[in-house]
């Protein structure tokens, strides 16, 4: 866990495995429920220019849709 000016922010180290001609990288259980990811999310790599990789959830438009009306209170 790091902690910064914006908050805690936790971080987790994961190791690239492969499996025959597949690479897998196992994602910790506490990570997925962090970040309420489920088997068939589509996951964003951007590679950081120190080295580190930071994964986030693509968004469907629809679930883009939900949070901005929840967000502006618009009833859902």
């Amino acid at each position: 866990m790091v902690k910064s000016k914006m908050g805690t922010r936790m971080t987790w180290t994961a190791y690239i495995q492969q499996d025959g001609d597949d690479m897998i990288l196992p994602l910790p259980d506490e990570l997925l429920e962090q970040m309420q990811w489920r088997e068939g999310d589509v996951l964003i790599w951007t590679m950081n220019d120190n080295g580190t990789i930071t994964l986030t959830k693509k968004i469907k438009w629809y679930e883009r849709m939900i949070r901005y009306i929840k967000e502006y209170k618009w009833g859902v």
